[in-house]
């Protein structure tokens, strides 16, 4: 039976989930505590974290973000779409499970990404067929600095296109040596690599250069938007977009 270390807030769903998972995994439970979980994954060498994210107070959440910067073994969260994607890009988490959803199918999906880190053929036939439709989905990187700009943004298209995130230039050159998406929305204005200065870099590897990029801008001065010219990015879109305009534009590019 794979161990996983559960972490909850000791609400009764958060029981509910453990009790459940019990019944498929070794399960070692704990609080939202930085030196017990560390000290328990230690101990256990765990295939999965699984961290029941529902409603944190703040000290929790400051204490997950913590744990997630600081740990390589796999994490699933468990909590609402808003709530998963306050931890979007974080740590090494392989799995966010939205809720609400029936107790027997969160275990499923749980088990399903057992499966996957365990490297065995998943158990779950449903979670295949999502997956691969996903797979089938243009795929966006996006790239800023500001982490609230990054989630927003992501909120907007996240429903209609695969997304991934990278918070500095560097980072997503590094993203681009592992995978090459559809397209790059790129922030104009990043500290140390700004934008141009990123997709300079991008344009001069010959894998990255044929890559289409548009700039996340809210620069208005005529003469900063000219210097990227010649780099031929597809267009600009200004960060106060709305949600239905920024969806239309993607859309409109790629077909």
């Amino acid at each position: 039976m794979d161990k996983i270390v559960y972490i909850s807030d000791g609400s009764k769903l958060g029981v509910d989930i453990r009790e459940q998972l019990t019944q498929s995994f070794e399960v070692t439970n704990c609080g939202f505590d930085l030196d017990k979980v560390v000290a328990s994954i230690q101990q256990v060498h765990p295939l999965l974290v699984v961290v029941f994210i529902k409603n944190l107070p703040y000290e929790a959440e400051h204490q997950l973000h913590l744990l997630l910067g600081s740990q390589t073994v796999a994490f699933v969260l468990i909590g609402s779409r808003a709530e998963c994607h306050d931890f979007f890009g974080e740590g090494n988490i392989k799995k966010y499970i939205i809720t609400p959803l029936l107790l027997k199918d969160l275990v499923m999906q749980v088990e399903d990404a057992a499966d996957l880190e365990a490297q065995r053929p998943l158990r779950n036939r449903d979670i295949i067929q999502e997956e691969e439709v996903m797979a089938e989905q243009k795929h966006i990187l996006l790239v800023d600095d500001d982490v609230v700009a990054l989630r927003t943004i992501t909120n907007y298209i996240k429903d209609y296109f695969r997304v991934s995130v990278a918070k500095s230039g560097t980072a997503a050159i590094s993203f681009l040596a592992k995978e090459i998406p559809d397209l790059i929305l790129l922030d104009y204005e990043m500290p140390v690599c700004n934008g141009v200065q990123t997709l300079q870099m991008i344009r001069a590897e010959e894998a990255y250069k044929n890559i289409p990029v548009f700039f996340l801008t809210g620069v208005s001065d005529a003469q900063m938007v000219k210097a990227a010219v010649d780099l031929k990015p597809e267009g600009y879109i200004l960060k106060s977009i709305s949600q239905g305009a920024l969806i239309s534009k993607i859309r409109e590019f790629f077909e």
